[in-house]
């Protein structure tokens, strides 16, 4: 199962902040695999980070997917 999910950022240290966030979470979630992290600064000094990410068998089962 691979879903993406988008976050808001106020700041842009924030949103890397999110981003280090995610890929430690790849490194404690057995199952959890980080695709991709895309940051992109939107219109009034917000940012929105972007994850991708695949959740094997493992994972979905402890999420009850």
């Amino acid at each position: 199962m691979t879903l993406e999910l988008a976050f808001r950022a106020e700041t842009e240290d924030d949103a890397r902040a999110q981003a280090v966030a995610w890929g430690a979470a790849e490194r404690h979630v057995a199952g959890l695999v980080v695709d991709a992290i895309r940051l992109v600064k939107g219109t009034m000094e917000q940012y929105v980070v972007t994850v991708t990410i695949t959740l094997r068998e493992q994972a979905q089962g402890r999420l009850g997917l």
